[in-house]
């Protein structure tokens, strides 16, 4: 039988390819035959990144920036092995 998890995140404490590798394995402990496809989803908000990441070949980036406050963080985005493509706080560029 195939089966496909595809699920989100779980807020503060499973990312979504966590979730679906666990949701899989407890299928597999109920039968072993079953043909499970993980396709983590995000929904734009936390865990979008992660994911982004997870389906494309992007690399994580990161950089240092101020806050509102100007008190500095960190910032990361994911860009593609060919620079066309970037993901950064829910929105897509292409170059």
């Amino acid at each position: 039988m195939n089966l496909l998890v595809a699920t989100d995140s779980f807020k503060d404490a499973l990312k979504a390819p966590a979730v679906c590798e666990a949701i899989a394995k407890g299928l597999r402990m109920a039968d072993a035959t079953f043909n499970i496809i993980q396709i983590p989803l995000a929904d734009g908000g936390e865990g979008t990144l992660e994911v982004f990441l997870h389906h494309t070949k992007a690399c994580l980036q990161t950089l240092q920036v101020n806050d509102p406050l100007f008190r500095p963080t960190t910032a990361a985005y994911a860009l593609s092995e060919d620079g066309k493509l970037l993901y950064r706080n829910g929105k897509c560029f292409r170059t």
